[in-house]
């Protein structure tokens, strides 16, 4: 079995996941691969969303050895931790019940939303000047998303430079949020 560094892990497209893939899930609309990696990495979760890997989002079996747990038990802890830190277009606009909740939907928003749609990071530098040219004309200006610090080839529910939480209620009020 070929021995995985987590740059060859997080390089994976969606074909090579599903190759090595045990078993294939679907947790809130992302395609989740259960793969195992043996060696370091072990029994592990790769998520997709819309042909990208999420893979801010993985989880692998070095981070539970403390559980001493069989695959079906880590199946089972893969499949909740997904199951709140993962969201649908749905529930993210619809209203907050508390803090916590807010504070789970924008770590959606923050780390994994924007992993699963083509962009130019404002950070990015890399490439000729040729390939930077070129990634630009693909965007427009007004598609800069401050809360994820990129620009989108296309929007999704996330609509003009800020996402909205909706409150309980009316959808404003103490944990109505902006972005």
């Amino acid at each position: 079995m070929k021995e995985y560094a987590i740059r060859d892990i997080q390089a994976m497209t969606e074909a090579d996941a599903a190759a090595i893939a045990l078993e294939t899930l679907n947790v809130k609309g992302h395609v989740v691969y259960l793969v195992d990696f043996g060696g370091y990495f072990g029994y592990s979760c790769l998520v997709f969303k819309n042909g990208h890997h999420i893979y801010y989002a993985n989880d692998y079996e070095l981070h539970h050895k403390w559980r001493k747990a069989t695959q079906e038990r880590l199946r089972e802890v893969y499949v909740e931790k997904l199951g709140n830190i993962l969201f649908t277009p749905e529930e993210i606009a619809s209203p907050l019940s508390d803090y916590a909740e807010y504070e789970r939907r924008s770590r959606y928003l923050h780390d994994f939303y924007g992993m699963q749609e083509d962009n130019i990071s404002m950070f990015d530098v890399g490439g000729t000047k040729h390939e930077v040219e070129e990634r630009k004309k693909k965007i427009r200006h007004d598609d800069f998303q401050s809360y994820r610090f990129c620009l989108l080839y296309q929007r999704r529910f996330c609509t003009g430079t800020h996402c909205t939480f909706p409150a309980a209620g009316s959808g404003a009020g103490r944990y109505g949020r902006q972005f």
